[in-house]
């Protein structure tokens, strides 16, 4: 666990090799007592100092991803769950859950005990695929063998990379698609912009083809554990894309046998109380009623050290139950979007507590840093949940080349203005601003803030990123006001008419090539799901979902009406 000191001055970044954590604060899969144990501890033992100030940028933010949620893992320990749970939850492990009984266990003491298929329903390819890989024991030869595969790995069309095709929550590109024959049996083909993601592609195309669909869904989606290919072979957040490489491949048989998808988890509330459905749900049933032994250690420990703790909405229910019951008996304690995360660490300071706990990715952390030293609180103490990265994907994407020359075309046009949105990191925003106006934007002001640089630069030419969900369905939402009645576009900004909302489009640019992984996942087939199983749903789309989604709650816009809301048809 790291402290952030000086987002607002520059300072220095420390070198990775110089990180010093105490085992007891840094372990990022027992939660409660991560934000424990920096409550217990004087915050200058132990800690390393984290710089994240301006262009000069955070020395642990500035580190390659490698865990996408590792925060997310931290505290889910706090709700109760064990580390192996936490850990699953988030992509340290192929495996949602443990010793099913129709899952293939690997055993590699010896040659004679290479796998044990408790199941007869495991697919002869996958079994084959687990007995190969149970025999080595050197990491380097299971990445070996995965360069090989991706080798045998057919070239995949370019007409088939498509958003359809991509694999939602991989880190790398990966692309697979399937045709059903003739006979009755299907046909897998995969491609990925990484050799690693493209072997493990090679090896599900391999050992799936030629199974009818109902086969391939009979495969589990935990089947891969007993490949054991560990963190030497690969990162977490490539395991967690290999598991979503078969939960595709599933979802792409299911599509071709003409199946619908598993129904969305639920959460039934009647009279007589709470019936959960799915996982997940589960999950929301533990938010109402979390366990009071965490509650109240968590409660005791945040009052006795003056410690406030500021949570993303996108933390596990679990956790979000056990925060909410603790602040019934110390009132610092804040959910909310990133922005509002900073600004209630401010009310926190002032209110008297000397640490905030962040819980969430490396930008949020910056942000309360540079917010709390903004307002005049830089002795109070900000603490992140991990020393490693605690990356996002499309803050990333901001700190490309690829950005940098976007930005660099913006600077160049008379008259531009760069709106970045808010969950990127402060050198992002630094950066920017060297080159050309920059104002931060969230989700919830986006549209206020893009239409008011219009009234008041009329010839104005605004620049949006990284987010291309947000960006292109931020000009979708545009091009259906300017069909709209004067009255309807006034209704959202008064300084303008339909006349100059249409006037507008050719001067909004957004950036092609920024994607979260996580909102990616709400297109797809998920978005086929909601269209076929869910059309009489009340139906709401976020900015950041991906354009097919957003297009499908955009069908409901009426007169009088807004998007997500209708009087006729949802």
């Amino acid at each position: 666990m790291l402290r952030s000191r000086g987002a607002a001055a520059g300072c220095t970044r420390t070198p990775p090799s110089q990180l010093c954590c105490s085992p007891a604060v840094a372990h990022s899969a027992m939660p409660s007592q991560a934000v424990q144990a920096a409550a217990q501890r004087r915050p200058t033992h132990g800690l390393a100092r984290c710089a994240a100030a301006g262009p000069s940028g955070c020395g642990a933010a500035a580190q390659p991803c490698r865990v996408q949620r590792p925060a997310a893992a931290a505290a889910a320990a706090a709700a109760g769950a064990a580390p192996a749970a936490a850990a699953a939850r988030v992509g340290y492990s192929l495996s949602r859950g443990c010793g099913s009984a129709q899952r293939v266990t690997t055993r590699a003491a010896s040659p004679a005990q290479e796998v044990s298929a408790e199941s007869p329903a495991v697919p002869e390819g996958i079994a084959a695929l687990t007995a190969r890989f149970a025999l080595m024991d050197d990491p380097r030869a299971k990445a070996a063998a995965l360069l090989a595969a991706a080798k045998r790995l057919p070239p995949m069309e370019d007409s088939a990379k498509t958003t359809a095709n991509r694999v939602m929550g991989c880190t790398a590109q990966v692309w697979v698609d399937a045709q059903l024959k003739a006979d009755g049996t299907l046909a897998f083909s995969g491609a990925s912009d990484s050799e690693l993601s493209a072997g493990l592609a090679a090896l599900l195309c391999e050992a799936l083809s030629g199974l009818t669909p109902e086969q391939v869904l009979s495969v589990e989606d935990d089947a891969l554990q007993a490949l054991a290919l560990g963190p030497a072979v690969l990162a977490p957040s490539r395991a967690n894309g290999f598991a979503n490489m078969l939960v595709t491949m599933k979802k792409r048989a299911r599509a071709l046998a003409g199946q619908l998808p598993p129904a969305f988890p639920s959460l039934l509330v009647t009279s007589e109380g709470l019936t959960p459905r799915g996982a997940f749900a589960q999950a929301q049933a533990q938010y109402l009623a979390p366990n009071p032994a965490d509650v109240d250690r968590l409660a005791s420990l945040l009052s006795e050290k003056k410690m406030g703790v500021v949570a993303h909405f996108y933390m596990d229910p679990e956790v979000q139950g056990v925060l909410m019951s603790a602040a019934e008996r110390w009132p610092h304690i804040h959910i909310s979007d990133s922005l509002v995360m900073a600004d209630s660490a401010v009310g926190m300071a002032e209110a008297g507590c000397k640490y905030i706990a962040v819980l969430g990715v490396d930008f949020m952390s910056e942000n309360v840093r540079a917010i709390l030293d903004e307002a005049g609180h830089s002795d109070v103490m900000v603490y992140r949940m991990s020393e490693h990265a605690i990356g996002c994907s499309l803050a990333e994407a901001a700190e490309s080349e690829q950005y940098n020359s976007y930005l660099a075309t913006a600077g160049q046009t008379p008259n531009s203005l760069h709106v970045v949105y808010i969950n990127t990191s402060l050198r992002t925003k630094a950066t920017a601003d060297s080159l050309l106006p920059t104002i931060t934007c969230t989700s919830s002001n986006v549209v206020q803030t893009v239409l008011q640089a219009f009234a008041q630069v009329p010839d104005a030419t605004v620049w949006y990123g990284p987010d291309t969900y947000m960006g292109r369905n931020l000009a979708q939402l545009f091009a259906t006001l300017a069909e709209l009645p004067d009255a309807e576009v006034a209704a959202l900004h008064p300084a303008h008419t339909s006349a100059s909302v249409k006037a507008l489009l050719p001067r909004l640019h957004y950036y092609e090539d920024g994607t979260c992984i996580v909102h990616h996942i709400f297109g797809g087939e998920t978005c086929d799901a909601v269209r076929k199983a869910y059309s009489d749903a009340y139906l709401t789309a976020h900015f950041e979902v991906p354009g097919e989604m957003f297009t499908l709650a955009m069908e409901v816009w009426r007169p009088g009406g807004a998007p997500g809301r209708c009087s006729t048809r949802c």
